[in-house]
C-alpha cells in the first residue's frame, strides 16, 4: 500500500508541474474565465505583439525594406528571353516565296556542289522567332541614386512610424487597462452607497413603524435608493464597455475574461525641469524622425525630378534566332551590341512642372516639421502641467476624501441619537461618496498624465517607463 501511494503521489505532483509549465499566452486567458489575472506588463507585451495596427506598421516597415533593395536592383542589368509567333496568309507566303524555287533550281544547274537547301524561304506561314536581349544602364543623371535616396528616406518613413505606432499602442494599452481599473473601483463604491442607502431604508421604514420617524424620511430613502442605483447601473454599463475596449487594443477577441490586476503607481523617471524634458522628447520622439524622414523623402524626389533633364546612356546587347516555321532554335543566329544614348529636349513642360512641385512640397515639409516641434514643444508643455495638477488634485481629494469620511461618521452617529436631520445625514452620505468618486477619478488621472508625458517625451516602454 505504501508504493501505491508514493505512486500516486508522484503522479499527481507531475500533474501539478506540468500545468504550472504550462505558457501564459493569450490561450491561457481564454481557457480560464474569471482566474487568469493579468497585470499592465503582461497586457502590454500581448498588445505589442497582437495589436492589428501595430502588426501592419510592421508589416509595412517590412516593405519599405524592401523597397531599398528594389532600388538597388535598378543598377544591375535586364536580360529578357522574347519569343514572337507570326501566321501569314497562303497568297503572301507564296508572293514572298516566288523566287526560293527559281533560285535553288539554279543552284542545282549552275553549281551541283552546293546543297540548293541554303536558299531559305523569305517567308514561312506558321514563323517563331526567339531572341535575348540585355540592357545595362551606364548613366542615368543620378536618377537612380536618387530613386535609391527615395527608397531609404520612405524606410525611413516607415520604421519611425513604427517607433510612433508602437509608443501609441503602449499608451491606449495602459488607458484601457486603467479604464478597467477605474470602473472596476467605481462600481464598487456604487455598490457600497446602494447598499448603504438600502440599509438606512429598512431602518427608516422600522422607525417610522414605531412612531419615531415622518414618512417623509422613508421617501428621501427611497430617491436616494433610486439614485444609488442608477449610479450601479451606469458603472456597470461603464465596466461593460472597458473589458471589450482593452481586448481591442491587445487584439484579442472582445468577449476574452480575466482579472486586471491593480496598478499603485508607473515606474517612470521624470526629468525635473521642463527644459529637460523638452530636449529628451525632441531627442527620442519618434514623431520627431518622422518629420525628419518626410523631409529627406521631399529633397530625394526633387533629386529624381532633376535627373530628368539630364542625359541617359544604356548598353544593349541583343542575341537573336532568324525566325522559321520550327521551335527548335535551328536557324541562322546574329547579335548585336550597341550604346543607346537619350538627349531629353522638350517633354511639354512636363518635367519642370513635376521638378517646382516637388521643390514645394519639400518646403512644405520643411514648414510641417517646424510646425510638428514646435506642436512637441507644447505638448510637453501640456503633459507636464496635467501632470503636476494631478499630483496636488491626488493630495487635495484625499483630504476632502478623510474630512468627508470624519464628517459622516459624526451626522451618523448624530442622526443615529436623534440630533441630526435626515437631509443632513443624507447631505453627509453624498459628500462622502463624491469624495470617494473623485479619489478613484483623480488617481486615474494621475497614472494617465504620466503615461501622456512618457508618450510625449517617447520613453514609453513595455514594462520600463
Amino acid at each position: 500500500m505504501k508504493h501505491v501511494r508514493w505512486v500516486l503521489v508522484t503522479c499527481c505532483w507531475l500533474l501539478v508541474a506540468g500545468a504550472a509549465a504550462q505558457p501564459a499566452g493569450d490561450e491561457s486567458i481564454a481557457a480560464a474565465p474569471n482566474g487568469k489575472v493579468l497585470r499592465l506588463e503582461e497586457a502590454q507585451q500581448i498588445a505589442l505583439e497582437k495589436n492589428l495596427q501595430l502588426q501592419a506598421a510592421r508589416k509595412g516597415a517590412r516593405a519599405s525594406s524592401w523597397g531599398v533593395k528594389n532600388a538597388y536592383t535598378q543598377f544591375l542589368p535586364t536580360v529578357n528571353l522574347n519569343f514572337s509567333y507570326v501566321r501569314l496568309d497562303g497568297g503572301t507566303v507564296d508572293r514572298a516565296n516566288i523566287f526560293t524555287d527559281v533560285g535553288r533550281e539554279l543552284v542545282k544547274q549552275f553549281a551541283p556542289d552546293e546543297d540548293p537547301n541554303q536558299i531559305r524561304p523569305s517567308a514561312w506561314r506558321d514563323s517563331y522567332g526567339p531572341s535575348v536581349s540585355v540592357t545595362q544602364p551606364i548613366f542615368t543623371g543620378g536618377t537612380l541614386l536618387a530613386n535609391v535616396n527615395v527608397a531609404q528616406a520612405q524606410d525611413m518613413t516607415a520604421q519611425a512610424n513604427l517607433a510612433s505606432t508602437e509608443q501609441q499602442t503602449i499608451y491606449n494599452t495602459q488607458k484601457a487597462y486603467f479604464d478597467v481599473l477605474r470602473a472596476q473601483e467605481l462600481l464598487a463604491v456604487a455598490k457600497e452607497v446602494l447598499q448603504t442607502a438600502d440599509e438606512h431604508l429598512n431602518s427608516a421604514r422600522k422607525q417610522v413603524e414605531a412612531g419615531l420617524r415622518s414618512k417623509t424620511e422613508i421617501l428621501r430613502w427611497e430617491v436616494q435608493k433610486a439614485n444609488a442605483e442608477s449610479n450601479v447601473l451606469r458603472a456597470e454599463n461603464a465596466l461593460a464597455l472597458s473589458r471589450p475596449a482593452l481586448n481591442q487594443v491587445l487584439g484579442l477577441d472582445l468577449n476574452t475574461e480575466y482579472n486586471v490586476e491593480p496598478v499603485e503607481d508607473l515606474p517612470m523617471q521624470v526629468p525635473a525641469t521642463l527644459e529637460e524634458r523638452t530636449a529628451v522628447a525632441l531627442r527620442k520622439n519618434p514623431g520627431v524622425r518622422v518629420a525628419e524622414a518626410n523631409v529627406d523623402l521631399a529633397g530625394a524626389q526633387v533629386k529624381v525630378e532633376r535627373a530628368q533633364f539630364t542625359p541617359k546612356v544604356s548598353l544593349a546587347y541583343n542575341y537573336n534566332w532568324e525566325a522559321n516555321n520550327t521551335l527548335k532554335l535551328d536557324s541562322y543566329k546574329t547579335w548585336s551590341l550597341g550604346v543607346v544614348a537619350q538627349f531629353p529636349i522638350f517633354n511639354s513642360f512636363r518635367d519642370y512642372t513635376n521638378l517646382q512641385k516637388a521643390q514645394e512640397t519639400k518646403k512644405q515639409t520643411e514648414d510641417l516639421q517646424q510646425d510638428f516641434e514646435r506642436g512637441l514643444r507644447l505638448q510637453v508643455l501640456q503633459a507636464s502641467q496635467n501632470l503636476e495638477l494631478a499630483e496636488k488634485q491626488l493630495v487635495i481629494t484625499e483630504k476632502a476624501r478623510a474630512q468627508a469620511e470624519e464628517n459622516f461618521r459624526v451626522i451618523k452617529h448624530s442622526y443615529e441619537v436623534g440630533l441630526a436631520s435626515n437631509l443632513d445625514f443624507l447631505d453627509a452620505q453624498n459628500a462622502q461618496s463624491q469624495a470617494r468618486w473623485d479619489k478613484v477619478n483623480t488617481r486615474y488621472d494621475y497614472l494617465l498624465a504620466k503615461t501622456a508625458l512618457a508618450q510625449a517625451m517617447g520613453v514609453l516602454r513595455a514594462g520600463n517607463q
